[in-house]
């Protein structure tokens, strides 16, 4: 499983889904939304609301959160795509 977040500097509402990932110990990744190159990627992930949190499994997409999701939120989506992968 990898979660993936798609975030910018400035964002509170992005730093707060950090802490919150990192509270729940749930590894990520972190991508700039507004760095150089990240747009075709933001693109094709259709991330129009940030924080933009995705749950993927191998290449497929189970599940994600947009904008101010919360700690409990944020567990229930991590565990309930982990029971889609068992």
């Amino acid at each position: 499983m990898r979660v993936r977040l798609f975030g910018k500097k400035d964002c509170l509402l992005c730093k707060a889904a950090m802490a919150r990932l990192h509270a729940a110990h749930i590894p990520f990744v972190y991508v700039d939304a507004e760095a150089h190159g990240t747009q075709p990627l933001c693109d094709f992930n259709q991330v129009d609301e940030l924080p933009h949190i995705q749950f993927i499994e191998g290449h497929v997409l189970v599940t994600e959160l947009k904008g101010n999701a919360n700690s409990a939120e944020l567990k229930l989506a991590f565990s309930g795509a982990m029971r889609k992968d068992a």
